[in-house]
């Protein structure tokens, strides 16, 4: 190894000097004075420091999915089926009572549909849990921007064109890919 190249410091670090932000850190759980682990690694701090992180998260995200259910309920087009019909491109196996399959069939047929499911979001999670280990960081960031700005537009239009045609209101196709896009961006 080369004499030059610095030691990697380990990413989980813990202040050892009451919040001082000035301070040297310290790999965690090793004490400064002895240079051994530590007998207690969870202590008020922590406790205190992951409620107010998971506060922090709970009211976005409910939020969220209030204004979610919201929309549900009170923005439907006349010719949706209720959002059945769209869950069809994510199923390799029809599963309806039409296919004339037994019970146990069907029940076959759904799991495998939901391993199927399941096993992309797990590809798609270990890509990015990859991407962050190995600090791949501006694709990590190309990436959330991309998906943000995709998702933005395309949900964002999807509800404003049923709320355009709920209340029937005219627009010109190029004023509304115009203002999706602004939208978006």
């Amino acid at each position: 190894m080369d004499e030059h190249m610095e030691e990697r410091q380990p990413l989980l670090v813990d202040r050892k000097d009451g919040g001082d932000p000035y301070a040297p850190m310290t790999p965690l759980g090793v004490d400064k004075r002895h240079g051994e682990p530590e007998d207690d690694s969870f202590g008020i701090h922590e406790l205190v420091y992951a409620a107010n992180s998971f506060c922090a998260v709970l009211k976005p995200v409910s939020l969220t999915m209030l204004l979610a259910s919201v929309v549900v309920v009170y923005i439907r087009s006349e010719e949706g089926d209720g959002g059945g019909q769209s869950l069809d491109q994510y199923t390799i196996y029809d599963e309806s009572d039409e296919s004339g399959d037994t019970t146990s069939v069907r029940l076959g047929k759904s799991m495998v549909n939901a391993l199927i499911i399941v096993c992309g979001l797990a590809a798609a999670t270990f890509c990015i849990v990859c991407l962050y280990k190995y600090r791949f960081m501006k694709l990590l960031i190309g990436y959330m921007m991309l998906s943000s700005c995709i998702l933005l537009g395309m949900m964002g239009g999807l509800v404003w064109w049923t709320l355009l045609e709920a209340w029937q209101v005219p627009l010109d196709c190029v004023t509304f890919l115009l203002v999706c896009y602004y939208f978006a961006v």
